[in-house]
């Protein structure tokens, strides 16, 4: 799979792999506003929504270990 488009934290180790996850849950958010604002396909909608809200719980949950 290609790189290209993603943003460098998911390239840098450095950055920490919590970083990583709110910095992809941040675009999904975004992406998510974007397919709204252009009534785009409901199930797309849905399935992105549902995966945003997978991605906070996960990342609740290992931020508090």
């Amino acid at each position: 799979m290609s790189n290209a488009g993603r943003g460098p934290a998911a390239e840098d180790p450095t950055v920490p792999k919590e970083g990583r996850a709110r910095e992809a849950l941040r675009l999904m958010a975004e992406a998510l506003t974007l397919i709204d604002a252009n009534d785009g396909p409901d199930d797309a909608g849905a399935y992105l929504d549902h995966a945003i809200h997978r991605l906070r719980d996960w990342i609740d949950r290992t931020s508090s270990k």
